[in-house]
């Protein structure tokens, strides 16, 4: 997903929403090269948009894979995918 460094970088609304996009059309793929990759898109835009992500999740947590879900909420709280403090 070439969004990532983008959404990272920057916050422009118009990328969100074509992540937004992509992660919609992608999250009912489940092999393991989209899912790490909706996950690493997910994780890159809490960079800007923690909130919008956050809400996300609550809204599509049954379509997003498990893997995905943990990544992005634990980046949320702590700042890793893995949970360890900064």
């Amino acid at each position: 997903m070439l969004l990532t460094g983008p959404v990272r970088q920057l916050s422009d609304d118009r990328l969100l929403e074509l992540a937004i996009a992509v992660i919609d059309r992608a999250s009912g793929e489940r092999d393991p090269l989209v899912t790490k990759a909706v996950s690493w898109l997910l994780r890159a835009l809490t960079t800007h948009h923690a909130e919008t992500v956050a809400g996300y999740l609550d809204r599509r947590a049954a379509d997003l894979t498990p893997l995905a879900l943990r990544e992005t909420r634990s980046k949320l709280a702590t700042g890793t995918k893995r949970g360890r403090e900064r």
